[in-house]
C-alpha cells in the first residue's frame, strides 16, 4: 500500500503475492524494473511507468479515480479483469490484454498509446470506441472482438492472431499487416487508410460487410469469395488480382487491374474510374454491374457467368467482347445503350433492355441462350447472328427491334412470332432463311434473297427501294399479316416458277398480293370467300406459252396479255404477263386489278387498245384461254376491273391455275402508214426520226420512253398533218436520255381520238456518272460534294442523307449542271453516325457514298 508520497522501484522488481491487493493512493513510479500484482490491483493514485518499465497485473485491475502515465516505453499487462483504466496517457507506453484462461477479457473503451492483445482468451468490447494513437497488435491465439463498436488506429495494425468485427467499424490509418485473419461478419467494416498485406493471412466474410482500400494493397491473403464486399477507394490504385465476391470502385482516381478479375457477385463503380484495358484484363462478373463512373475498357473480354439472374450499366466500347454464360434461369439485363465486338450468349438470357445495343462482330446464340428483346429495344447485329436458342420479343406487337446488317447467312433458332421486327440493312444483298418472322423490313437498298421459305405474321415492309427475290422459296403472309410501302422499285420478285408469294386467310377477307418483275410492281387482290385456306401466288412478265382462246374471247375477236391481233409489236414473246395462282383450301376467290396508267397492266398496248367495256379477267382451262366474267369502271387509262364471282379453279392443277387480262374488243387498225423509225445517240442526246408515207385526220403524235419496255412514260408532242398522201418525215430530240439503252414508242391518235401504237426501237447512250468527291470524310461540321457531268441532271433534284435504317435525316435541295459542280452541305444539326449521301430526281444514276459524322 502507497498511501501517500512515492514509492520510486528505479530498476528494481517486486512480487506482491496472490490475494493480496496493490493499493496506490499516493504515487508508484516503475522506471526500468517490474512490478508483479497476483492480486488486485487498486489505484486511487498514480501509476507512472517510465522509460521500459513494467507492471504486470494478473489481478483484477481499477484505476477509476486514479491516473496511469506513461512516459517512455512501458508496459502495463493485464492479465485479469479490468474495471477502468482511470486517466491514461496516450502518448507512450503499451497496453497489454493477456489474460490466459481460454476465456472472456473485456477491452475498456479509451484512448491507448500502443494496444496489444497477447495470450490465448477472446478480448471483447462492450461499449463506446477505442482510439489507439500508436500500434495495435493481436497476437497469436488472441482474438480480438470489435462486436458493434468502433476502433481507430494512428499506427499499424499488426493481426497475428483473429480479429473480429460484426457490425462495428476498424479504421487503421496506418499500415496492415496481417498473417492471423480479419474476419468480418454481418455488417462490419474494416477501413484501411494506408497499405495493406495479408500475404500469409487470410481475409474472411461472414456476412455483407466491407473491407475498404485507401492506398496499396500487396496481397489480399486468402481471400473469403462467399460474402463481403471489397472496395478500392484511393485515388490512383492498382486492383490485386483475386477473386472477390463483390468489388467496389469508388472516390476519384483511377483503379487498374493487375490482372484477369473475377468477381462471384457485384461489380459496382460508383466514383473514379475501373481500367481493365491498360493491362489487357478480361472481367468475370457473377451478379449485377453497375457503373455511375467510368469503365475503361480496350479490347478484352467481360464474362458474365453464375446462375442468379443480374443487371448490368450500359458498357460501350466495340473492341470488347462479351459472353454470358448462366446457368439454371440466371441472366443478364442491360440497363443502357451498350456496345460491343462479339456476343456469345452460351447459356441463360441477355436482356438488353429498353435500350440500343451493338456487336459488331459475331454474335451466338447458343442451343442453351436466349436474347431477349424488350418494348424499345434495339439490338443491332452488325456482326453474323448465328442462333441455335432462342430469340425472345418480350413486348407486344411490333416493338422490339433486331436489325441485320450482315451479308453473312443470318440465322435465328427459335424465335418469337408474335411480337418485335426483324430488319435487314446490309450494305450487299442478303438471305431471308427459313423462318416465321413477326414484322419484317427490308432496309436494304441491295434486296433480299430467300435462302429459304419464311412467313409473316405481323407487317412486311417494303422500307426502302428495293425487291424481296424468292427464287424457289414460298414467302408467306400470316393470317394477320400485311405488306406495307409496296412500289415499282420495292415489292415481291417471284423470279422462278416454283416460287410464290402466299396468304393466309381464316375468314372471307381480301389481300393485295404486291408482286412484280423487279422493275414493275403488278399488284392483284384476292377476296377470299372463307377462311382456313392459302392462296399462293406468282406473277409472270412473259406471255403465256399458248395463246389460244375460246368461243368466248374469238366470238368478239378478243384475246389475252401478250396475243394482241394483228400488232406483231404486241405479239412479240417479250410482251404480255399472266399470274400463276394455287390454293391449299376449300375458299374461292374474286380477283381485283387497278389500273393509273394504260400501260400498267396493256389495258393499252399488249390488249390491243380495247375499250374499257371489253376489258376481262381470263383463266387457262387446260387447253384455252376462257372468259372469267368481270365489271370493268373507269377507262383504260384509268380504272379497275372485278371477277364478277368467287372462282372455284384454284386448284394447283397446270389447266387451271393461269389467270390474266384479256380483251373483248379486237380494236381497229388506225389510219396511218408509217415507213421507218430511227434513232441514235450524238453528244448524250439521242435523235429519233420517223416518216410517214400517208395518213388519214392525223391529230397528233406522242413519244413515250422505256427502261424495260414495260413501263412507259410520255415525253415528247408532235402536231400531225390531218390527211394527205406525202411522205413526210419527223424528228425529235430527247435530251436527258437514262444512261444505257433507252427503249422509244410512237403513238397516233386521230381526230376522234383513237389513237395506234407502233414497234419500239432501242437507242443507247452511256451517260453516267463514275464516280464524285466527298471531303472531309470523316468530318466535324461540314462536307464538300464536287462533280464533274456530262450532262444537266434535271430541275428538281434534292441530295439526302439516310441513318442506317434508312430513314431521311437531311434533305437538300441542289443543281446539278453539265460540267464542274461544287457545293457543301452543313452537318452540325444531326447526330454523329454513319450516313448513305444519295440523290432524288437525277437523270442519270449516281451512286451512294458513305461518310461519317463525329
Amino acid at each position: 500500500t502507497v498511501t501517500a508520497g512515492t514509492l520510486a522501484m528505479g530498476a528494481n522488481n517486486a512480487d506482491v503475492a496472490s490475494g493480496k491487493t496493490v493499493d496506490i493512493d499516493g504515487t508508484l513510479t516503475i522506471s526500468s524494473g517490474s512490478f508483479v500484482a497476483n492480486g488486485p490491483t487498486d489505484i486511487s493514485g498514480t501509476l507512472s511507468i517510465t522509460t521500459s518499465g513494467d507492471y504486470d497485473a494478473n489481478g483484477t485491475f481499477t484505476a477509476a479515480s486514479g491516473i496511469v502515465n506513461f512516459d517512455g516505453a512501458g508496459f502495463l499487462n493485464c492479465g485479469s479483469t479490468v474495471s477502468s483504466l482511470g486517466t491514461l496517457s496516450n502518448d507512450a507506453g503499451t497496453v497489454i490484454y493477456d489474460q490466459n484462461d481460454n476465456g472472456f477479457q473485456d477491452v475498456i473503451s479509451d484512448t491507448y498509446y500502443n494496444l496489444t492483445f497477447d495470450g490465448n482468451q477472446l478480448n471483447r468490447m462492450t461499449t463506446g470506441s477505442i482510439n489507439v494513437n500508436g500500434n495495435l497488435v493481436v497476437n497469436g491465439t488472441n482474438t480480438f472482438f470489435v462486436d458493434s463498436y468502433t476502433v481507430s488506429v494512428t499506427g499499424t495494425s499488426d493481426i497475428n492472431g483473429l480479429l473480429t468485427i460484426s457490425s462495428g467499424t476498424f479504421t487503421a490509418n496506418g499500415p496492415t499487416d496481417i498473417d492471423g485473419t480479419l474476419r468480418i461478419t454481418t455488417t462490419g467494416e474494416y477501413d484501411a487508410n494506408s497499405t495493406f498485406t495479408a500475404a500469409s493471412g487470410n481475409v474472411t466474410f461472414a456476412g455483407a460487410g466491407f473491407l475498404r482500400c485507401n492506398n496499396t494493397v500487396t496481397d489480399l491473403g486468402t481471400l473469403s469469395e462467399d460474402f463481403g464486399t471489397v472496395e478500392y477507394d484511393g485515388g490512383t490504385q492498382d486492383i490485386f488480382t483475386d477473386t472477390y465476391y463483390n468489388l467496389e470502385i469508388d472516390q476519384s482516381g483511377t483503379k487498374e487491374s493487375q490482372g484477369n478479375l473475377t468477381i462471384k457477385n457485384n461489380l459496382t463503380i460508383t466514383a473514379g474510374a475501373l481500367d481493365i484495358g491498360t493491362n489487357s484484363n478480361n472481367l468475370t462478373i457473377g451478379g449485377n454491374f453497375t457503373n455511375s463512373s467510368t469503365f475503361t475498357t480496350s479490347g478484352e473480354t467481360v464474362t458474365f457467368d453464375g446462375s442468379t439472374q443480374n443487371t448490368s450499366s450500359l458498357i460501350s466500347d466495340a473492341t470488347v467482347d462479351l459472353i454470358i454464360n448462366k446457368s439454371g434461369t440466371g441472366g443478364i439485363t442491360f440497363g443502357g445503350n451498350s456496345s460491343f465486338n462479339e456476343v456469345d450468349v452460351t447459356a441463360g438470357y441477355l436482356d438488353i433492355g429498353p435500350y440500343t445495343f451493338t456487336a459488331d462482330n459475331t454474335i451466338s446464340i447458343d442451343a442453351a441462350g436466349t436474347l431477349k428483346i424488350p418494348n424499345s429495344g434495339t439490338f443491332n447485329a452488325d456482326g453474323q447472328l448465328t442462333t441455335s436458342g432462342e430469340i425472345d420479343f418480350t413486348g407486344s406487337g411490333s416493338q422490339g427491334d433486331l436489325i441485320c446488317s450482315s451479308t453473312s447467312a443470318n440465322t435465328f433458332g427459335t424465335m418469337d412470332d408474335a411480337a418485335g421486327t426483324v430488319t435487314f440493312d446490309g450494305s450487299s444483298s442478303q438471305a431471308i432463311p427459313t423462318e416465321t418472322f413477326f414484322n419484317l423490313k427490308n432496309s436494304n437498298t441491295n434486296g433480299l434473297t430467300m435462302s429459304g421459305s419464311a412467313t409473316v405474321n405481323g407487317e412486311l415492309n417494303l422500307n426502302v427501294a428495293a425487291d424481296i427475290t424468292t427464287g424457289a422459296n414460298i414467302l408467306t403472309i400470316g393470317t394477320g399479316g400485311s405488306i406495307a410501302n409496296a412500289a415499282d422499285d420495292r415489292h415481291i420478285n417471284v423470279d422462278n416458277t416454283s416460287g410464290y408469294l402466299a396468304k393466309i386467310f381464316n375468314s372471307a377477307s381480301d389481300f393485295t398480293f404486291q408482286v412484280g418483275n423487279g422493275t414493275i410492281l403488278r399488284p392483284i387482290k384476292l377476296t377470299s370467300s372463307a377462311g382456313s385456306t392459302t392462296f399462293k401466288l406468282r406473277f409472270d412478265d412473259n406471255r403465256y406459252s399458248d395463246g389460244s382462246v375460246t368461243s368466248a374471247f374469238s366470238n368478239t375477236s378478243g384475246h389475252i396479255s401478250g396475243y394482241a391481233g394483228p400488232d406483231p409489236a404486241n405479239n412479240a414473246a417479250g410482251t404480255g404477263y399472266y399470274y400463276d395462282i394455287s390454293r391449299t383450301g376449300a375458299a374461292n376467290a374474286a380477283l381485283y386489278i387497278v389500273w393509273t396508267d394504260g400501260d400498267q397492266y396493256g389495258t393499252i398496248g399488249d390488249l390491243y387498245n380495247a375499250d374499257v367495256t371489253g376489258i376481262t379477267f381470263g383463266h387457262f382451262d387446260g387447253n384455252d384461254w376462257d372468259v372469267i366474267t368481270s365489271t370493268p369502271i373507269g377507262s383504260v387509262q384509268s380504272g379497275n376491273v372485278t371477277s364478277n364471282t368467287f372462282n372455284s379453279i384454284y386448284n394447283g392443277t397446270s389447266g387451271s391455275r393461269f389467270f390474266t387480262l384479256g380483251s373483248l374488243d379486237g380494236g381497229n387498225n388506225l389510219p396511218i402508214d408509217l415507213v421507218s423509225f430511227d434513232g441514235e445517240c450524238i453528244d448524250n442526246q439521242a435523235n429519233l426520226e420517223f416518216v410517214v408515207a400517208s395518213q388519214v385526220n392525223n391529230e397528233y403524235f406522242t413519244i413515250k420512253r422505256s427502261k424495260n419496255i414495260l413501263e412507259w412514260e410520255e415525253i415528247g408532242y408532235i402536231n400531225g398533218g390531218g390527211t394527205n398522201n406525202e411522205e413526210i418525215t419527223y424528228t425529235w430530240t430527247d435530251y436527258s436520255p437514262k444512261s444505257g439503252v433507252n427503249y422509244y414508242k410512237l403513238f397516233q391518235t386521230d381526230i376522234d381520238g383513237i389513237s395506234e401504237s407502233f414497234a419500239p426501237i432501242a437507242v443507247t447512250c452511256e451517260s453516267k456518272v463514275e464516280d464524285y468527291h466527298i471531303y472531309p470524310n470523316p468530318t466535324t461540321n461540314r462536307i464538300a460534294v464536287e462533280f464533274e457531268l456530262e450532262i444537266y441532271q434535271g430541275d428538281d433534284i434534292k441530295l439526302v442523307l439516310r441513318d442506317f435504317k434508312g430513314s431521311i435525316v437531311k434533305s437538300n435541295s441542289i443543281e446539278l449542271n453539265r460540267g464542274y459542280n461544287y457545293f457543301e452541305v452543313d452537318l452540325s444539326d444531326i447526330p454523329n453516325g454513319i450516313y448513305t449521301v444519295g440523290y432524288l430526281g437525277t437523270k442519270n444514276h449516281i451512286p451512294l457514298k458513305r461518310v461519317i459524322k463525329l
